[in-house]
């Protein structure tokens, strides 16, 4: 593996060691935070027993006051309506961690069911008085339309009745409204009396007469319903009927339509409507009702229209109301939801509180213990630790929830975790390799240096042994007298050599002649004499043959400095070349740890690959299959995403 790869494969190991890091890290917070959480609703769990019988206590503290005044109203209706010593007992107990309500009468002593050992007077006397005290305690509008209450009453008992309906709207603050077929007089000067006449089959329909004296309304913004007004509907063509504070009173005879006026808000509070509400003649049916404020709530059914039933809201100009920036006109068979908070009449739990049926004049009696005690108890005190006692078990199935499923997620990362114990040893052999390879680089450029030098040493050796060269050439050489003596040999053996080449010149010449005497006569002339010649000639031979060779020295002389350097010292030299050597040798052990290190490297990169695999190539962040997707490792040195 050469070096660029051994750090490729290196950088590759650190990330992926960074990456498992920052895993490590984040599992480590989780399982904090698992602990601390499992370790807080165990605590919880344990003081739980000690919360439940405290909220039970607080519960049975504020239900046996708020009942014990309950039994006491009750006791003093019955008694004050039936002129007997009529008990009306409540007793709260607890079943499956919920309050249950008992109603009773107490008979010598003893308990006795109101549904199955009372008569219907005092039945239908609880029965007004619980409607009564279920919409005070409540959130609901103080209001209360009783139709035909006093049915079950004997005739000489219906004034007490409805002075006992007086004193109670007066000292609870409620608006009661009664419709009656009994004829009364001798009632309170404060109290609304209106005398329904006509028949329903009179073009005008039925007919409403106030009676003078009713008590009037404080403020326009006092609380309370102002009027009631019908047109078209059933038996009313076109009525208005005026309502006061307190007690109202709406009277008339048997089977003349009067209990429209309930049917009426119904339909306005609860949307129960249907077409034979519409008067005979008429295309619509349609009810207001004056709120607080000079406000008035409308309703109207009319056959094919779309929608059939209308909820309109005017403002004290008539103009077209809105509430929290909705506009208030809905039509459907849903009765809106902004008209129950205008109104302010609701059912609870399915019960008609505020309404009651003709023909369903029994309230809550027939009604189970714990909702007999929910719906009494719709606020103050008792609904708020009610709220407190189901929050606290929503608290508790929450708490198991959180150490069953804490719990088991803490085995399941500390498992992980396990596995990657090994990290800590794979990043420092990771480092290890690292610091190895870093003295690798730092050895290789001290091996380049020390080779420089080590060139350097050597053109020096080949320059020394040149001089040296040089040197000896030199001390061969004569002095400066002999080459003087020799340039005047030299300048003598070239004057011979001019005098030797005219006299070849003559030898040729003579041969010539020679040839051309070999036809005179036998006795010529003797030629001259020749052998000083040939000497001379071997003569110039020997002083060219010298001329060379002192020119070649004195080329060699020429190219000489004329101050030559002494020769350096060997020592330096030698030195150098024993440090090259040295720094040869750990440059071999250098390239023998990186090699070491790129081992361990690609060692690293298996265990890592195998450590992955264990845990279940899974993100131990997020769980998903796989660390492709993108997780950024703020707490890793640099930023990776696997």
């Amino acid at each position: 593996m050469t070096r660029i790869e051994t750090d490729r494969a290196l950088e590759r190991a650190k990330r992926l060691a960074a990456n498992l890091e920052g895993k490590r890290e984040a599992l480590n917070r989780r399982c904090v935070e698992l602990e601390a959480g499992v370790a807080l609703a165990k605590a919880r769990g344990t003081a739980r027993p000690d919360v439940d019988r405290l909220l039970e206590t607080l519960q049975r503290e504020a239900h046996d006051k708020k009942i014990g005044h309950y039994a006491g109203m009750l006791t003093a209706l019955a008694q004050e309506v039936m002129e007997k010593p009529i008990e009306i007992g409540l007793d709260l107990t607890m079943e499956r961690g919920l309050p249950s309500l008992d109603i009773f009468v107490k008979r010598g002593g003893r308990r006795a069911d109101i549904m199955e050992h009372a008569g219907g007077s005092v039945t239908n006397i609880v029965c007004m008085g619980l409607r009564a005290i279920a919409t005070n305690s409540g959130s609901m509008r103080q209001f209360v339309a009783l139709d035909e209450p006093d049915c079950w009453l004997e005739p000489d008992r219906i004034p007490a009745f409805f002075g006992v309906l007086e004193n109670m709207a007066g000292t609870l603050g409620m608006q009661v409204l009664v419709i009656t077929h009994h004829s009364l007089s001798s009632l309170g000067p404060d109290v609304n009396v209106i005398e329904i006449s006509g028949k329903p089959s009179d073009p005008e329909g039925l007919r409403a007469v106030q009676r003078p004296g009713a008590r009037q309304w404080e403020n326009a913004d006092s609380a309370g319903l102002r009027f009631l007004k019908l047109r078209g509907f059933s038996s009313f063509l076109d009525v208005t009927i005026p309502l006061s504070p307190g007690l109202n009173i709406v009277m008339g005879a048997n089977d003349i339509g009067k209990s429209r006026l309930q049917r009426a808000l119904r339909a306005v509070a609860y949307g129960e409507s249907d077409d034979d509400d519409i008067r005979d003649g008429c295309r619509s049916a349609e009810v207001d009702i004056g709120l607080e404020g000079g406000r008035i709530l409308g309703w109207s059914r009319q056959p094919k229209r779309n929608p059939v039933t209308l909820w309109r809201l005017a403002g004290p100009d008539g103009a077209m109301a809105d509430r929290a920036g909705t506009r208030c006109e809905s039509g459907g068979r849903q009765v809106p939801d902004w008209v129950g908070a205008e109104i302010g009449i609701a059912r609870v739990d399915g019960l008609d509180i505020q309404l009651a049926h003709q023909k369903l004049p029994v309230f809550l009696l027939e009604k189970p213990g714990s909702q007999r005690a929910s719906v009494l108890s719709v606020a103050g005190e008792t609904g708020m630790l009610r709220d407190m006692i189901a929050l606290s078990k929503e608290d508790r199935g929450r708490d198991s929830q959180t150490v069953r499923n804490g719990e088991q997620e803490l085995a399941r990362l500390l498992g992980q975790l396990g596995r990657l114990d090994v990290l800590d040893t794979l990043v420092c052999r990771l480092d290890e390799a690292t610091a190895a390879g870093s003295g690798a680089v730092g050895a290789e450029a001290d091996l380049a240096r020390a080779e420089a030098g080590l060139a350097r040493l050597e053109a020096a050796t080949a320059g020394l042994a040149r001089a040296r060269a040089l040197a000896a050439a030199a001390a061969n050489l004569p002095q400066e007298p002999d080459l003087r003596a020799a340039l005047e040999q030299i300048r003598g053996a070239e004057a011979a050599g001019v005098t030797l080449a005219r006299a070849r010149s003559a030898r040729t010449r003579a041969a010539a002649v020679a040839d051309a005497a070999s036809g005179l006569p036998a006795n010529p002339p003797a030629p001259p004499h020749t052998d000083g010649a040939e000497r001379l000639a071997a003569r110039g031979a020997s002083a060219a043959a010298g001329h060379s060779g002192a020119a070649a020295i004195l080329a060699a002389l020429a190219r000489l400095p004329p101050d030559p350097p002494g020769l350096p010292e060997t020592d330096a030299a030698e030195r150098a070349a024993a440090n090259a050597l040295a720094v040869s040798r750990r440059l071999a052990e250098a390239r023998g740890q990186a090699a070491t290190a790129a081992t361990e490297a690609r060692e690293a990169a298996v265990e890592i690959s195998d450590l992955l695999a264990g845990i279940g190539n899974l993100c131990p962040l997020c769980g998903t299959p796989g660390i492709g997707h993108g997780h950024i490792l703020q707490e890793a040195p640099d930023a990776h995403v696997h």
